[in-house]
C-alpha cells in the first residue's frame, strides 16, 4: 500500500509539472473541471483525457477536490458534535430526572444522630439498664453520628449489630474523636438487607470490653 501511494503521488506530481499550458489551449473550463470534481459528470466524459494532461487544468481540479474535502470533514465534525452534544443531554436527563425509577440503587443517604450519653456503661458486663428506651434507627442507607458516653475513650472501635439470638448482622469499625466537647465517631451502613425488629448495638476498644445498647431497626 505504501509503495502504490508513492507512485500515484508521483504520477500526480508528474501531472503538475510535465504538462505546462500557460496559454490554457483547449481548457474545457471552470465549470467543466468542477462538475468532474463534484462528480456530476462520468469519468468517460472527453474532458477528463485533457485535464490529466494539462498541469493547470490537473491543478485547479485538485484544488476543488481539496475543498470539497475540506467542506464534507467540517460537515461531519458538525454531525459527530450535535450528537455528542445530543447524546451529553440524554444522559443528564437519565441520571437527573429519571434516577428514582431507574437507578434505584443510587438511594440518597439518611443521616442520623445516635446520642449514647444519657446511657450509663456499667464497666463489667458492659450493659445499660433496661428502663432506658431502646435506640431507632430506620431500615435504610445512613450516616449515622454516634455521641458517645462521657467517659468514652478516643480512638478506633469495632461497632457491630447483633440480633438477639446474638449473631452479628453487621460488623464494621468507627473512629472516634472528640468534637464540640462530645465524644464522636460517624459511620455509613446500609441496613435495608437487615428485617426490621429489636437488635444490640455493641461498640468496644481496644482497651475495654463490649458495651451493648437496646437497638430497633424500624421498618421504612
Amino acid at each position: 500500500m505504501e509503495d502504490l501511494n508513492r507512485v500515484l503521488k508521483g504520477l500526480q506530481e508528474a501531472t503538475l509539472r510535465d504538462f505546462p499550458n500557460p496559454e490554457r489551449v483547449g481548457c474545457p473550463g471552470t465549470e467543466i473541471i468542477e462538475a468532474l470534481a463534484h462528480r456530476r459528470l462520468p469519468h468517460t466524459h472527453e474532458a477528463v483525457q485533457h485535464i490529466t494532461h494539462c498541469s493547470p487544468c490537473y491543478s485547479e481540479f485538485l484544488a476543488i477536490r481539496h475543498r470539497i474535502r475540506r467542506k464534507r470533514f467540517a460537515r461531519i465534525t458538525a454531525i459527530a458534535a450535535c450528537l455528542l452534544i445530543a447524546t451529553g443531554a440524554t444522559t443528564y436527563f437519565l441520571l437527573n430526572t429519571l434516577r428514582p425509577q431507574w437507578l434505584p440503587f443510587q438511594v440518597a443517604i439518611a443521616r442520623i444522630t445516635l446520642d449514647l450519653r444519657p446511657y450509663s456503661l456499667e464497666r463489667g458486663a458492659g450493659r445499660i439498664a433496661e428502663s432506658l428506651p431502646p435506640l431507632r434507627v430506620p431500615s435504610e442507607r445512613l450516616h449515622i453520628t454516634l455521641q458517645l458516653p462521657v467517659g468514652a475513650d478516643e480512638g478506633l472501635y469495632a461497632m457491630s449489630i447483633n440480633n438477639p439470638q446474638q449473631q452479628t448482622v453487621l460488623d464494621t469499625q468507627v473512629s472516634a474523636s472528640l468534637k464540640d466537647h462530645v465524644m464522636t465517631a460517624e459511620t455509613s451502613v446500609d441496613l435495608r438487607g437487615i428485617p426490621p425488629g429489636r437488635y444490640e448495638l455493641a461498640l468496644r476498644t481496644g482497651q475495654d470490653g463490649w458495651h451493648t445498647y437496646p437497638l430497633v431497626i424500624a421498618d421504612r
